[in-house]
């Protein structure tokens, strides 16, 4: 496995999509809180609280990643998109949606519930573009531009031979050449 870092990962994108799941992941572990301050039934499990600390794990890493830029940070950052996406879709919306069944009645149950059923139909969307645009073919091959560095000019070698003694001078210098009219290097 080389060292260098997939030049289309990152960006202003990524920054964003990352931002946006912390924040998301914020609202659903305030939710969460709030669900047990109303005594909602689901208050012995703390989902909310849960799911949200991994969409804030999964945002971070991804700013990281984005800032970084470095193999590790991605990789972790797929991992937790995909783990953000698996638990928002088969954890998260599941139990939201019963909770708004059961809370019908209570606007303040309901009004968690629903932070909590959007937050996490959001994230799941957003963890599983981030986890599939890895592996697309055409958002890996546009993205970030690549960096071209300036071309280096290789070493120039000169002998001047004077007395009996013969030096040489390697120099960096493109303009320097032979003469020939003049049998002198400039």
């Amino acid at each position: 496995m080389d060292s260098e870092t997939p030049w289309c990962f990152g960006g202003k994108c990524t920054i964003k999509v990352s931002a946006v799941q912390v924040i998301l992941g914020l609202a659903c572990a305030s939710a969460g809180v709030a669900g047990i301050f109303w005594d909602a039934w689901y208050k012995e499990i703390g989902y909310g609280i849960w799911s949200g600390i991994l969409f804030i794990m999964t945002g971070s890493t991804g700013i990281h990643a984005a800032k970084d830029w470095k193999k590790l940070w991605i990789m972790c950052f797929l991992v937790t998109s995909a783990a953000s996406a698996l638990v928002a879709t088969f954890v998260v919306l599941p139990l939201a949606f019963m909770a708004i069944q059961i809370d019908k009645p209570d606007p303040n149950r309901l009004a968690v519930d629903g932070i909590l059923f959007a937050s996490a139909l959001l994230q799941g969307l957003l963890s599983g573009a981030t986890f599939f645009m890895a592996f697309c073919g055409c958002c890996t091959a546009k993205g970030r531009k690549r960096v071209r560095y300036p071309r280096q000019t290789p070493a120039v070698g000169v002998m001047n031979a004077g007395d009996s003694l013969a030096t040489v001078t390697v120099t960096n210098s493109p303009y320097l050449h032979h003469s020939p009219a003049h049998g002198t290097f400039a």
